[in-house]
């Protein structure tokens, strides 16, 4: 009753949305303007830009890296107003890419571990989203997520730093282990992947493991 007196209007651009659809929060023209990835240029690195290869940056223990849709546009607004205005439905929109895309169905992990904020930053804001996105494939795969992987230290965010070395300094011994157990596979969730270099960090505690990354969008 309440859409018939109130249209419901696209979350970006603010257009009506006249007609149900999934999701009811944004408009068709808005959606369809997320670049999913289609493509990859390397099988190992996932990068979806011809010539942009990080694999010379990654540790060895970093054997795949996946990634959903690209960091632009339309798909990057919808990640910051979810991380930074606190409009959490559109987690459930996530949640379903997220699942549709997952790469990994082949392997079996002995564990899920997502990269871990700060407590403040997690008191701040919330919420930890690659907790939440380890979290969702955790449980419709069955899989054990484990927190033990903590940040001790406070840095700047990673997209304030210009480049990878930059960026390397920053994350530099920020990562801990509280139980420490032998892994053979690990899969390793984030929301964004750039340069590698937060992964790469937490590859240094896992030096004889085989690790597998899977974000929601990559901005390289």
């Amino acid at each position: 009753m309440l859409d018939l007196i109130f249209n419901k209007k696209c979350i970006i651009c603010r257009k009506d949305i006249k007609n149900y659809q999934y999701p009811a929060w944004i408009c068709k023209d808005c959606l369809k303007q997320i670049e999913f990835i289609n493509e990859i240029f390397c099988d190992r690195c996932g990068s979806p830009f011809k010539g942009k290869c990080i694999c010379f940056q990654l540790e060895d223990s970093i054997k795949e890296i996946k990634s959903c849709f690209l960091y632009n546009g339309i798909g990057k607004e919808l990640i910051h107003k979810w991380k930074y205005s606190k409009i959490f439905f559109i987690k459930d929109y996530f949640e379903r890419i997220f699942i549709k895309n997952y790469p990994y169905k082949h392997i079996n992990f002995d564990i899920v571990f997502y990269i871990p904020i700060h407590f403040l930053k997690k008191i701040y804001r919330g919420f930890n989203q690659a907790e939440v996105l380890a979290k969702i494939i955790s449980e419709k795969f069955s899989m054990e997520m484990n927190n033990s992987l903590k940040r001790k230290k406070y840095r700047k965010a990673q997209f304030l730093c210009k480049d990878y070395i930059e960026r390397s300094k920053n994350i530099q011994n920020v990562f801990k282990i509280t139980k420490n157990r032998n892994f053979n596979n690990i899969l390793l969730i984030d929301d964004i992947i750039t340069s590698g270099a937060t992964v790469n960090e937490v590859a240094k505690l896992f030096k004889f493991s085989n690790i597998y990354v899977y974000t929601l969008s990559t901005a390289r």
